[in-house]
């Protein structure tokens, strides 16, 4: 497998041109697989009950951690970006809607491969707004649309030298660390750092990706930027990192207290049912006892 495979999903402007995924690179690319992968899910959810594919959010997680996944190359990365649109003037699909894109990026290594790391920074910049390189207007009985690979190509290029270009990063990552904090160009801005921290510290030898448990058997994702989560399902779900505009201020937490808190919050939900079936059970009893006095005094 490359370093990097890339995908875009979208549609055409006729009814049978539903939205589907095609490769955005040369030849060689399999999109039914990539499909596949990413509908493996998240720690156990779908990827769409973590973000929105109609909004501008953003998923980057090991889908498979095991050390020979995916060919036995190393953990496999994917990143998920959902919510480009097309521009204001561009034609519409055949029901007048407005027509969305995601992109979907693969990698295997120890770290996610530069060019998701590049594309990621480059969009938590805010320099990945859209329109994609990709061309609309084909005829029936195709997808509707294909993508442009010099484009996308160039904006391979583009990503990874404005990746390198980034001042190299400072601040130590706790490999313990759940952080959530507020969707702002500011904080995503920072999110982007923290992409270039962790894979700089990686490589360096001082920051374990399987130690920080985003590799491995149920690796947590290291980002997630959502409009679906709220603080308490993101603190559930113990990303490295992750924004929502439902969460009022940056909170940091451990991912051991975090798993902790999930498992007691499951015990307690179990019992909360056992206790509530028993005394559902003992109210009907109570009932049946009534009724039979009832009858017994009529009589």
């Amino acid at each position: 497998m490359p370093e990097s495979s890339w995908f875009v999903e979208t549609r055409g402007y006729l009814p049978d041109q539903d939205y589907s995924w095609q490769a955005a690179g040369a030849g060689g690319q399999d999109a039914r697989a990539a499909a596949e992968l990413l509908a493996r899910g998240c720690r156990g959810r779908s990827v769409y009950e973590l973000i929105d594919d109609s909004a501008s959010s953003l998923l980057l997680y090991c889908a498979d951690g095991r050390s020979g996944g995916y060919g036995g190359a190393g953990p496999v990365w994917v990143l998920l970006i959902t919510g480009f649109r097309r521009a204001a003037e561009d034609p519409t699909d055949h029901m007048g809607r407005t027509i969305r894109a995601s992109v979907l990026g693969t990698g295997t290594g120890h770290v996610p491969p530069e060019d998701l790391l590049a594309v990621a920074h480059r969009f938590l910049e805010g320099r990945l707004t859209g329109p994609l390189p990709v061309t609309y207007g084909l005829p029936d009985g195709t997808p509707g649309f294909e993508v442009d690979p010099e484009g996308w190509a160039g904006l391979l290029d583009e990503a990874r030298t404005e990746l390198q270009d980034e001042p190299p990063p400072a601040a130590l990552i706790n490999p313990d660390l759940v952080r959530v904090d507020r969707d702002t160009a500011d904080t995503r801005s920072r999110a982007a750092a923290i992409l270039r921290e962790v894979d700089e510290q990686a490589r360096a030898g001082v920051f374990d990706p399987a130690r920080a448990q985003l590799t491995g058997g149920t690796p947590r994702p290291l980002l997630v930027v959502t409009t679906l989560m709220r603080e308490d399902s993101l603190l559930a779900l113990r990303p490295l990192h992750a924004l929502s505009p439902y969460v009022d201020r940056r909170k940091e937490s451990n991912v051991q207290r975090e798993a902790g808190n999930s498992i007691v919050q499951g015990f307690f939900t179990k019992v909360a049912g056992t206790w509530g079936a028993v005394f559902a059970l003992a109210g009907l009893a109570g009932l049946a006892l009534l009724a039979v006095a009832a009858v017994a005094v009529w009589r």
